[in-house]
């Protein structure tokens, strides 16, 4: 099985990259962040990895599918642009974020 640090850091919110990289230097490995730009910055963390220079592979990032991206060829293109955000070639763990739009999730 996978081994998952016990406390991880919540990128909702708008977290900047200045907060992520003083967590990486803290200590902090988990990362949980989304597709949604509502409350989201995938790049934010993205860069902050890169501008810190912790190894990626010492990190656990997971981030979520949002409804209006569900299907096989939007969930790719999601991901896809998930790793350019992000700086890397894979995620630790993905989610789907909820099973379906409602009210005005996906206006």
């Amino acid at each position: 099985g996978v081994l998952l640090p016990l406390i991880g850091f919540g990128c909702a919110g708008m977290i900047r990259r200045d907060s992520l990289k003083d967590a990486m230097s803290l200590g902090y490995q988990l990362f949980d962040t989304a597709q949604a730009i509502e409350w989201y910055l995938e790049a934010e963390l993205g860069h902050a990895i890169v501008e810190s220079g912790v190894d990626r592979s010492g990190l656990f990032i997971t981030s979520k599918i949002h409804p209006r991206d569900l299907g096989e060829a939007p969930t790719l293109a999601a991901v896809s642009r998930s790793f350019d955000r992000l700086h890397t070639s894979y995620l630790d763990a993905l989610m789907l974020h909820y099973p379906r739009c409602f009210g005005n999730l996906c206006t």
